[in-house]
């Protein structure tokens, strides 16, 4: 019964952690919460022993592993990149290339996708237009290998813009897939993506 009721109370203390965070957590931010959590200390009740006290270690590392995963699996959306060239082709979606024009030289634009230098002094008033002008379109991002368009995207949904989505593999392959060229996807010049684009981030 001590055992059962240790049990209950470690897992009390778990939600409690949790339901104090009204912010995204980082993987080491969550698993600071769980693993902070106040412990039970099954070695004082009656039935305690070793096993019992590596069993709520382990269990501590399990839930903290398992709830960063499933999670993070709704914070963060990511696509492959013909997933979002379909998107794109079918008018439901705006892709945003947030490399350097330097980049956009070298490999092309993605077809479709529209060029926004995430360096430029103007890249946070443009994407804000884009968000808030585009209803009913998925705003979707493109870089070279996942990164940069990562770390945007988790900018964002932390300040209110949870619908973004990260093609995650980028132009040039990454753990996520082979990338937009190696999958022989068009990409058009850099000159032809920003004569198409709308000037004022409005999709047609």
């Amino acid at each position: 019964m001590a055992q059962t009721q240790g049990g209950v109370q470690y897992f009390r203390n778990i939600l409690f952690a949790l339901g104090s965070t009204r912010h995204f957590l980082s993987f080491t931010e969550l698993l600071t919460k769980i693993c902070f959590a106040p412990a039970v200390d099954f070695a004082q009740t009656r039935e305690g022993s070793a096993k019992e006290i590596l069993m709520s270690v382990g269990l501590r590392i399990v839930l903290a592993v398992w709830l960063s995963l499933t999670a993070g699996a709704g914070w963060a959306e990511i696509w492959t990149a013909p997933q979002a060239y379909e998107a794109v082709q079918k008018g439901e979606m705006v892709l945003l290339d947030i490399r350097t024009p330097k980049e956009w030289k070298a490999s092309g634009v993605p077809e479709g996708a529209w060029p926004v230098n995430m360096y430029n002094a103007n890249f946070s008033r443009a994407l804000q237009t884009i968000l808030t002008s585009n209803e009913g379109k998925r705003i979707g991002m493109i870089c070279a290998v996942g990164g940069r368009t990562g770390y945007v995207e988790k900018v964002l949904k932390k300040n209110g813009f949870p619908d973004i989505v990260n093609v995650g593999e980028g132009m040039h392959g990454s753990a996520h897939g082979k990338g937009w060229l190696k999958r022989g996807l068009p990409v058009v010049s850099a000159k032809d993506a920003l004569h198409v684009m709308p000037k004022d981030y409005v999709a047609k």
